[in-house]
């Protein structure tokens, strides 16, 4: 059966408040193939790759862009998104091309 990745990630705020988010990309990656596109080999903006923002609502004061990586996991649970790994890999690369981390 083909694998698939659970990707946990959360978006925590300068005062420390976490929001949590988890889902299903068709397709396998790895921490290995996608570390070297994140800041400190964890932080993404996530509205730039496909992934949902878990911004609190209101914003404030506290708020910026990013969000970490928590966990990629191998699942053979069906997507929860449209997001493939492949593509998931493209925006990262141009993430970081944009933001020349």
């Amino acid at each position: 059966m083909f694998m698939n990745t659970k990707i946990t990630y959360l978006y925590r705020d300068a005062g420390n408040y976490k929001n949590w988010n988890e889902v299903i990309i068709a397709g396998q990656i790895t921490t290995e193939q996608i570390t070297p596109y994140l800041l400190d080999g964890r932080c993404f903006i996530a509205n730039e790759t496909g992934l949902k923002d878990m911004h609190f609502t209101p914003t404030n004061s506290d708020d910026h862009n990013w969000h970490e990586i928590e966990s990629l996991e191998p699942t053979k649970d069906l997507p929860t998104t449209s997001l493939t790994a492949n593509t998931l890999l493209k925006n990262l690369k141009k993430m970081k091309q944009k933001h020349l981390l």
